[in-house]
């Protein structure tokens, strides 16, 4: 300034001081310019980085909208347990998960026959002239890798059965690992098998054989245990996870089970993962952003129509979706606004 004349370092103040902007103000298209470059680095870093790791991980630009739509459908967790886990104690299976295949079939023959004569039941059979047969053949390699046993799917497939006269549960010693479950001719429908394809399908399909439900898959390295989808409430709850180091991405799911402070802090915490990874951000912007995401005490989108429920200026609505709607609305209605 000191090798300016008078005029011009006036004219130099003046300019400064119509650029200043204060804390929170829309700056519009100038905001997209500043962070195109940026953005596109990160979106190059996650095609780069997208298989690296056992499981799957959500990066850059998909997850910066993930989460500012609150849709945590790909989220993380890392849970530290106080011993030795199986895969079983965690991941999420129902019987379509290890099955392989299966059919159904009419009449039970004689080898029906002799498989009933020789095992026990947990209910009594009536009789078994007639009815067919719902046979599956469960995927071997999934039971080795979830450390599953054919008795714990029996056990599974038993208990909400326990007392009822149409399903019967057989072990057959012939396969190895084939469950066969032999179904009265109990129905007054005409189409037996579909009747019993009805029954399997709302009954049996559903039932749970292990995990927690929400988690796919995972990966152990000893103590410590990464998740792909979150349960952060059903986690908590087993006695061999140590709760205080147990943490989820998901601020969503953290919010059900921590209230809304731990669900901003999650949402500081992710969005400075994916802002910061290779560009400078300033922490003050993420706040500013989380705090409008959470200062209801609920999680909000941020998107047009919580900025409009919100009641902001014709600019703040203009600067983001739908500009010439909002700036024809605004002049319609005769707004001033001093700029």
């Amino acid at each position: 300034l000191q090798k300016l004349n008078e005029n011009e370092r006036q004219a130099f103040i003046s300019r400064y001081s119509q650029a200043q902007v204060y804390l929170g103000e829309d700056v519009g298209v100038i905001a997209s310019q500043s962070i195109g470059q940026p953005t596109t680095q990160i979106a190059l870093s996650s095609f780069h980085s997208a298989s690296t790791t056992a499981i799957e991980v959500l990066e850059g630009i998909p997850r910066l909208e993930s989460i500012l739509n609150c849709s945590f459908k790909q989220s993380i967790s890392t849970i530290h347990t106080t011993r030795n886990t199986s895969p079983s104690y965690f991941v999420y299976l129902t019987i379509p998960d290890i099955m392989s295949s299966y059919y159904i079939k009419s009449d039970l023959d004689s080898w029906w026959y002799a498989i009933v004569e020789k095992h026990d039941f947990y209910t009594t059979p009536t009789s078994y002239n007639k009815g067919v047969v719902f046979r599956m053949i469960v995927d071997s390699k999934k039971m080795k890798a979830y450390k599953v046993s054919l008795k714990l799917i029996r056990d599974r497939i038993v208990e909400p059965m326990y007392g009822n006269n149409i399903i019967r549960v057989l072990i057959s010693p012939e396969f190895e690992h084939t469950i066969d479950k032999a179904v009265q001719h109990a129905a007054k429908s005409s189409d037996v098998e579909m009747y019993v394809y009805g029954l399997v399908k709302s009954i049996i399909f559903p039932i749970q054989i292990c995990g927690v439900k929400g988690i796919e898959h995972i990966l152990i390295n000893n103590n410590e245990v990464k998740t792909k989808g979150s349960n952060l409430m059903s986690t908590l709850g087993l006695d061999f996870v140590d709760s205080k180091l147990t943490i989820s991405d998901s601020a969503v799911d953290v919010l059900k089970c921590l209230e809304i402070e731990a669900a901003r802090n999650v949402l500081v915490r992710e969005l400075s993962k994916v802002l910061k990874g290779d560009v400078c951000f300033n922490d003050k912007y993420i706040n500013l952003l989380t705090n409008f995401m959470t200062n209801k005490g609920k999680m909000v989108l941020v998107n047009i129509s919580e900025i409009v429920e919100r009641g902001h200026s014709y600019f703040t609505r203009a600067s983001n979706e739908r500009t010439i709607v909002e700036l024809a609305r605004a002049a319609c209605k005769g707004v001033a606004k001093p700029v």
